[in-house]
């Protein structure tokens, strides 16, 4: 017999169970359509209206109630007396404190086993975040993008000149005493670093938030976004650092690469294609989908407000600098 195992709604491995078993807890409306379910052979859990076929008895079983029925008839609980459910398997972790389940939540570590044929790790962790498939998901949008940008922006335009301006003025200060400007090597190697090390330093920015539990940088956590696989799961750290390379990409030429992100189906900007990522939500692919935000959200509108604004004062600043040498003229 084929033994499975599922996820229950706490992100917990349960299991194992036998085929009908799995029916019973299915048609007892203990696991649902999206629910995810593991056997040996299989490469990654699926969600349990994939492997539904499985689940049915062979046709040679007439006494089955479920011969005759199609995989979602059978997927969907009868509205008369179901098959007894056979009683829920102990889950080999407990469930989060609180007995609720919140997308930054985590369950405790599942008991190591030395089986090498054992079912992948089912439990919400640092390490190995479970996506709940299907349902409603609401995509980020350009403009929530453009906030998070900006205040990331503003974060690491802090840090990245806390970082260049000690560099460059150790220049300023060798070449003053000198009274010559200074060419050699440890010049160069200070210039270097200079622009180096502002890039090393938003590209771990970027991947890391991007690859960790909440998977999305201070600016997106502000807005209520974050980045996810094609099938909803955390990125690598590896692949977050592909994504930032992915930005230079979009921003040439004029930024177009960002603009995409306006207009494409599912909201992806040039680099989203490179690295195969979404920008959505940050309760998409979670167990509160309905939570989720299609407004553009107030903070979003004031920092993009704000924006609006600077720019509209950087635009009348040079006007007026071209402008008054002009006037002063004549």
């Amino acid at each position: 017999m084929t033994e499975w195992y599922y996820a229950d709604r706490q992100g917990q491995q349960c299991g194992p169970v036998q085929s009908q078993e799995l029916l019973a807890l299915r048609n007892a409306g203990q696991i649902g359509l999206d629910t995810l379910v593991w056997r040996n052979g299989m490469a990654n859990w699926q969600a349990f209206s994939t492997v539904a076929n499985e689940v049915l008895p062979p046709p040679s079983e007439t006494a089955s109630p479920m011969q005759g029925m199609s995989m979602y008839e059978m997927a969907t609980p009868a509205a008369t007396a179901p098959v007894e459910a056979a009683p829920a398997p102990t889950p080999v972790a407990a469930p989060v404190a609180g007995g609720s389940y919140s997308m930054y939540e985590t369950a405790a570590p599942v008991a190591q086993t030395n089986d090498p044929y054992a079912a992948p790790r089912a439990t919400i962790s640092a390490t190995n975040a479970l996506p709940v498939l299907g349902g409603h998901v609401v995509d980020a949008g350009f403009w929530k993008r453009v906030a998070a940008y900006m205040i990331d922006g503003l974060l690491l335009g802090v840090a990245g000149y806390a970082i260049q301006l000690p560099l460059l003025l150790a220049i300023g200060f060798g070449a003053g005493m000198s009274n010559k400007p200074d060419f050699g090597a440890g010049t160069v190697i200070i210039l270097l670093l200079a622009y180096l090390l502002p890039i090393a330093m938003q590209m771990t920015y970027y991947a890391w938030f991007h690859s960790g539990e909440r998977q999305a940088t201070l600016g997106k956590r502000a807005i209520g976004i974050k980045v996810t696989g094609m099938q909803g799961e955390r990125i690598s750290f590896a692949r977050g650092v592909g994504r930032y390379f992915g930005l230079m990409l979009s921003g040439l030429p004029l930024g177009i690469g960002f603009i995409m992100a306006a207009f494409t189906e599912r909201k992806q900007a040039l680099h989203d294609m490179v690295a195969s990522t979404y920008v959505v939500d940050q309760w998409a692919y979670t167990d509160h989908p309905d939570r989720q935000d299609e407004t553009l959200g107030t903070l979003t509108k004031v920092i993009i407000g704000i924006g609006i604004a600077l720019f509209a004062l950087f635009f009348l600043a040079m006007c007026a600098a071209i402008a008054l040498p002009a006037l002063n003229g004549r």
